[in-house]
């Protein structure tokens, strides 16, 4: 669909182009009739480039030069060049510089205290769910208790500190 659409957009672009230029040249017509008066040509003087401007496009196939023109006036980000897109962005961000600076700062300062918590959470639930998964919960428990080497540390009296000097 989004291609129909792009294809009878320009379509549409390339006709009004091809009217526009047909109405143009129905236009000139008169200004060609005159420069074909050598009186009229000459009065011109130093303006004459206008007939031959004339002349030569009388001679130009519409079809193409509508089709040219369409093609000049397809641009990627839709309607008008990326350069405008990118300019009235930039003047917008500017008209606002100082406010969009302290918003995304604090955007930047703030995000990973909010994104590390919630991550450390996560991978904690994850990995409740793999030791789980590993010993059959709630099932397996007493295997989990028996045969896990952290858990026979835990079950150690614990030593004092100076064992050797007492």
């Amino acid at each position: 669909m989004w291609l129909l659409g792009f294809l009878l957009s320009r379509i549409h672009m390339m006709h009004h182009a091809y009217n526009v230029l047909l109405q143009k040249q129905e236009d000139e017509r008169w200004l060609l009739t005159q420069c074909k008066n050598d009186t009229f040509y000459h009065n011109l003087k130093q303006h004459s480039k206008l007939c031959d401007d004339a002349v030569a496009r009388q001679h130009d196939i519409l079809i193409l030069a509508a089709l040219r023109e369409t093609i000049d006036k397809t641009y990627f980000c839709g309607y008008d060049p990326c350069s405008d897109f990118l300019d009235s962005l930039l003047t917008w961000v500017l008209g606002r510089g100082l406010i969009t600076c302290l918003v995304l700062g604090g955007v930047l300062l703030t995000l990973p205290t909010i994104f590390f918590p919630l991550l450390r959470q996560y991978m904690n639930v994850m990995a409740d769910q793999r030791v789980q998964q590993l010993y059959n919960m709630p099932f397996g428990a007493a295997h989990y208790i028996e045969c896990h080497p952290w858990t026979d540390l835990q079950q150690q009296p614990p030593r004092k500190a100076f064992d050797k000097w007492e």
